[in-house]
């Protein structure tokens, strides 16, 4: 089972309380965060390729680096907010050996529905959990010396987590959130 950790800063642009305004209310902002998931598999190619060919340099994989966006609608005096997020993520790692170049890189993006559930907020903070299904498409790439192979492919998966909002500026119409999920 592989579980992705998403840690993500997030910029909004939104007012901050929808119960306050008398109408929903729509947020729009862009996102950041650092992945960290296990690639065993090109790990384990990065592994015998040295074994194989003796004094490459290549490192193993490490973090991923993830950007987007999103839109939410915060319905009127609940809880609840839907978002949608689409995210394009990249992650890489190379070296040289005998032989040449050893080059291993994984890009993709995901959309994901989310639905949120604000469980504790005053006007400058706002705690949620959140969770929803997403959508992932992957493509790799993996050079050693001459040889080279290109892959992808895409899957379902789904996330949940929790986080935090904190609000600022005139009537806090803008949010910094930072949030930790749990994907697969």
């Amino acid at each position: 089972m592989k579980i992705l950790v998403l840690v993500m800063l997030v910029l909004t642009p939104c007012l901050s309380f929808a119960s306050t305004t008398g109408a929903e209310t729509w947020s729009l902002g862009v996102l950041g965060g650092i992945t960290t998931s296990s690639q065993s598999d090109l790990n384990t190619l990065i592994t015998r390729a040295n074994t194989r060919v003796g004094g490459i340099t290549t490192g193993q994989f490490g973090n991923a680096y993830e950007f987007g966006g999103f839109l939410m609608r915060r319905l009127n005096g609940s809880i609840i907010a839907l978002q949608l997020r689409p995210t394009y993520y990249t992650s890489s790692t190379s070296g040289t050996g005998n032989g040449g170049t050893f080059s291993y890189s994984l890009t993709g993006y995901t959309v994901t529905p989310i639905i949120r559930l604000y469980i504790l907020e005053n006007t400058g903070v706002k705690m949620f959990i959140q969770g929803g299904v997403n959508w992932g498409y992957l493509q790799g790439k993996v050079q050693e010396a001459a040889a080279q192979v290109t892959f992808s492919g895409s899957n379902v998966g789904y996330q949940g987590g929790l986080g935090a909002l904190f609000c600022f500026g005139q009537k806090n119409a803008h949010c910094l959130s930072l949030e930790g999920n749990i994907r697969y």
